[in-house]
C-alpha cells in the first residue's frame, strides 16, 4: 500500500513537460472553492527529485491549493515510475478528472501510443475510450496550424474546427478560422460558409466557360443542393443564398410550414 504524506507546498515543483498547456483560472477559482469548503478528497502524486518533489498528477489541485495559502497538501510519493507510467497517470487524470482541450488531449494520446508504444488499441482500453476517438484526437495533430492554435486557445469548437480543415485552400481557411473566432460562429454557419463559396466558385467557372466558348469548354458535374424553403433538390446555379437571423429564419420555416399544409389540404379541381 503507497503511504500518504504531507508534503510543504513550497517544496513542490511544476510538472516538467505538462500536459495541460494553461491552466483554467475560472476552474481553478471553483476547484479552490470546493477544496476549501470540502478540504483535499482526492490527493496528488509526486515523484522525488533530491530533497524536492515534482507534481505528476494533481497539478490543478496543487495550484488552488496555494491560491487558498495552504502550507502543505496530502501527497502519494512515487519514487520509481519510468516515463510510460507516468504518461498514463497523467492520462487518467487530466482526461477522466480535468478535461483538457482537444488538442491536449491529442498530445497526450500520441505520448501513450507512439513514445510508449502501447498502440491505438492498448491505449483505447487503458483510457477507457474508444480507439475511434484515439484516433481523431491524434488526428488534430495534423490539421493546419491556424486551427489547431484557434482550438488550443477555445476560440472555437471542436465541431467548428472539424468544418474549417476540410477547407482546401490555404488562405480562405485562414480568413474563416479568424472570423469564426472572433464572431463565435456555430458548426454550421461555417458549413454553410463553406457552401457558399463552393456555390461561388461553381457559377464563377461556369461564367468562364461560358464566356470562352466551346473550344476551352470543362465539363462541369452538376451539383445538387436542398432547398431550406421547401425542401427539394436543385441544381445549384438554380439555388440563390440569403443572410438572415435565427429569429428571422425560424419565422420563415414556420411560415413555410403552414403553407404547406394548406396546399396539402386543398381538393383537386
Amino acid at each position: 500500500m503507497k503511504e500518504l504524506t504531507k508534503i510543504p507546498l513550497n517544496k513542490i515543483d511544476e510538472p516538467a513537460n505538462p500536459d495541460r498547456v494553461k491552466l483554467d483560472s475560472d476552474g481553478i477559482a471553483e476547484l479552490a472553492q470546493s477544496m476549501d469548503k470540502m478540504g483535499l478528497i482526492q490527493p496528488i502524486i509526486v515523484v522525488q527529485r533530491g530533497d524536492r518533489y515534482e507534481v505528476e498528477a494533481g497539478h490543478r489541485r496543487l495550484t488552488a491549493a496555494r491560491a487558498l495559502n495552504w502550507s502543505t497538501i496530502d501527497a502519494i510519493i512515487e519514487s520509481k515510475l519510468d516515463e510510460e507510467d507516468l504518461h498514463l497517470i497523467r492520462a487518467h487524470e487530466n482526461l477522466i478528472r480535468e478535461n483538457l482541450n482537444p488538442v491536449e488531449e491529442g498530445k497526450l494520446v500520441y505520448k501513450l501510443v507512439y513514445e510508449d508504444g502501447r498502440g491505438v488499441e492498448m491505449t483505447a482500453k487503458l483510457l477507457c475510450k474508444s480507439t475511434s476517438w484515439i484516433e481523431s484526437r491524434m488526428d488534430i495533430l495534423r490539421w493546419p496550424e491556424e486551427v489547431v492554435d484557434k482550438l488550443r486557445a477555445g476560440k472555437i469548437t471542436l465541431a467548428v474546427a472539424k468544418e474549417l480543415v476540410k477547407i482546401k485552400d490555404k488562405q480562405t481557411r485562414l480568413e474563416y478560422t479568424n472570423a469564426a473566432a472572433d464572431y463565435g460562429a456555430s458548426s454550421n454557419v461555417v458549413k454553410q460558409w463553406i457552401e457558399d463559396t463552393q456555390v461561388k466558385n461553381y457559377l464563377e467557372q461556369a461564367a468562364v466557360t461560358t464566356a470562352m466558348g466551346d473550344a476551352t469548354a470543362v465539363g462541369l458535374g452538376t451539383t445538387r443542393l436542398m432547398c431550406s424553403m421547401c425542401g427539394t433538390y436543385h441544381d445549384i446555379d438554380m439555388l440563390r443564398h440569403i443572410w438572415v437571423d435565427p429569429e428571422c429564419m425560424q419565422a420563415v420555416d414556420e411560415l413555410s410550414y403552414e403553407l404547406k399544409k394548406i396546399m396539402s389540404q386543398e381538393p383537386e379541381s
